[in-house]
């Protein structure tokens, strides 16, 4: 092999090795979006069964009614 086949063969191997570390930022930023909107979508479902329960029904679980009013009302983006 040539002193030039060399470098082409070099440069070709490190195009895949940047591809590749390409593609798996591309699946870690996937993944992370997919698991944010996992997360906002548990807020929203907690937040919503939240205001659907009564004054009594948040006493009964002897947590502060007021918190958790104020807790229901975030967005769904807030933690």
């Amino acid at each position: 092999m040539a002193v030039s086949d060399d470098l082409d063969l070099a440069l070709t191997l490190e195009g895949q090795g940047q591809e590749s570390q390409h593609r798996s930022a591309v699946r870690l930023t996937l993944a992370s979006l997919i698991a944010l909107m996992m997360l906002w979508r548990r807020r929203s479902e907690g937040r919503r069964a939240i205001r659907s329960m009564t004054s009594e029904q948040l006493r009964d679980l002897d947590l502060d009614v007021a918190a958790l009013r104020r807790e229901s009302d975030k967005p769904f983006w807030r933690g």
